[in-house]
């Protein structure tokens, strides 16, 4: 659909899964998205990152034997300010808020390795709250969070381990989900399509 590819490594980008690779990852987004839209790739790798944020007319394309890994600290999500309901919907590994025109997809995976993240009596759907592993509350990262976008379309990737809810689509319009392969049980409230 539009002419602009590029690769995330043209950034800098090591895919070492070692590295943050956020700084990179979003440069590539930023860029493409001032030549009017395209694909930003991810070639085989892991790339370790905190949140990033999607714009009009972008594909983030992840390619086979590629990880989007989520970072397992806290400081890595930054707020995203919004007058959310819940504290935790404001952290999320991939975001984007007003958006058109934006796609997921390829044939890779984003793991956002929930299990690193504490839980304890976050009592919004927690089964059975004597058992949980403390009595204080924690915030956990999201996978996905778009807000108010329109032709959104996710297919094909492996979506996985999310500290919270795996995809939270709000009031978005035109949404388009195809081929997903779902695993989410590393944390509580491990939701899969909201």
């Amino acid at each position: 659909m539009f002419a602009h590819s590029i690769s995330v490594h043209d950034f800098g980008a090591r895919g070492d899964g070692v590295g943050l690779d956020t700084p990179a990852i979003q440069s590539a987004i930023d860029a493409c998205t001032a030549q009017g839209g395209g694909v930003v790739f991810l070639p085989p790798g892991n790339y370790l990152t905190g949140t990033i944020t999607l714009k009009d007319n972008i594909t983030l394309h992840i390619g086979p034997n590629a990880r989007l890994l989520g970072s397992t600290s806290l400081a890595d999500y930054p707020t995203m300010n919004s007058a959310a309901l819940y504290d935790y919907y404001d952290y999320c590994l991939l975001s984007a808020r007003g958006a058109r025109n934006i796609t997921l997809t390829g044939e890779g995976c984003v793991d956002g390795q929930g299990a690193a993240f504490p839980y304890g009596s976050e009592g919004f759907n927690f089964e059975d709250e004597d058992a949980a592993a403390s009595t204080q509350s924690f915030i956990r990262p999201m996978l996905i969070h778009f807000a108010a976008c329109q032709n959104v379309t996710i297919s094909k990737l492996t979506l996985q381990h999310a500290a919270s809810w795996c995809c939270n689509l709000e009031k978005c319009k035109e949404m388009h989900i195809d081929g997903v392969q779902l695993f989410n049980r590393a944390n509580q409230n491990n939701d899969g399509f909201d």
